[in-house]
């Protein structure tokens, strides 16, 4: 391993660089989980697979990071026992076999969203596109740019949004997701709300995208999982009207990862599947 550069930290935690991978980093009986972090930095093997990766340790007061081969990092994992191995051979196996299939998308290339919002306040395109015809041209002309999935939000989630009940978001986005459908566009409903999920979802939509990772409302993940409708999980601290006031984060990266880790462990559980079909993918909200 080589030493990483210390560096600024978007939290309260510094970063600091490490020139080795640091032996018994764990005391007796503590759990890897939330100490350990690796980032694979480039595809050089033949077969695609990342040689070098750089890797985060957590620490009460600093992050120590660490550069060098994921064969190094394999062996030093098996040096620090059953569990780092575990784990690590955990991470190293999503590399090698990534999902290669999501809401019947092939991800052998990135997919590419486009956004339409149904809404008079959305940051981008809030007014542009309130009626249903206007918006569902919007979606075609995106698709025949190249736009993979088309994303149709009904409430503006950006920082100091006001709330949108679910009838009038429902009212504003059901024309389009049917319109686009019925075209055959793969639809994405951005929705933090249960009812708009499953009324679009029984319109065509393919995919649910929730700002609060399915933890908005208690039947969200119900419906989802019963859907078996492919999952975007946000991540975002309070509420649209107030999740840029004061965000606070330790490291921001590792403590946007460890949520939606949590929720990716809680949408499994309840019985969202990750398979070739079915999987739930990770997104960065604003308001870090």
């Amino acid at each position: 391993m080589s030493n990483a550069a210390s560096r600024p930290s978007p939290g309260t935690l510094p970063i600091v660089g490490n020139p080795a991978l640091p032996r018994g980093f764990l005391s007796a009986g503590e759990s890897v989980d939330g100490r350990l972090y690796v980032n694979p930095l480039n595809a050089e093997a033949d077969d695609g697979r990342p040689t070098r990766c750089e890797v985060l340790f957590r620490y009460p007061d600093r992050i120590e990071v660490a550069v060098g081969s994921v064969d190094g990092l394999r062996r030093w994992a098996v040096g620090e026992g059953e569990d780092v191995a575990i784990h690590v051979a955990g991470l190293c196996e999503r590399w090698i076999n990534p999902c290669r299939k999501f809401a019947g998308l092939d991800l052998v290339k990135p997919m590419i969203m486009g956004i339409v919002n149904v809404t008079p306040d959305s940051f981008s395109d809030g007014g542009d596109f309130a009626a249903p015809e206007a918006a569902i041209a919007q979606g075609l002309k995106l698709r025949a740019e190249g736009a993979d999935i088309i994303d149709v939000g009904g409430e503006s989630t950006r920082p100091g949004a006001s709330p949108v009940a679910a009838a009038e978001e429902i009212g504003r986005v059901l024309p389009v997701v049917r319109g686009l459908a019925k075209e055959g566009v793969v639809v994405s409903i951005d929705s933090r709300h249960a009812e708009v999920m499953k009324a679009a979802l029984q319109e065509g939509a393919r995919i649910v995208n929730d700002v609060t990772a399915l933890e908005g409302e208690k039947a969200s993940m119900r419906v989802a999982s019963k859907a078996e409708a492919g999952v975007v999980l946000m991540h975002m601290q309070g509420e649209p009207a107030t999740m840029n006031q004061a965000p606070r984060y330790q490291a921001a990266a590792l403590d946007v990862f460890d949520y939606l880790k949590g929720r990716v462990a809680a949408c499994l559980a309840a019985g969202i599947e990750r398979s070739e079909e079915h999987t739930s993918e990770l997104q960065l909200r604003f308001g870090i």
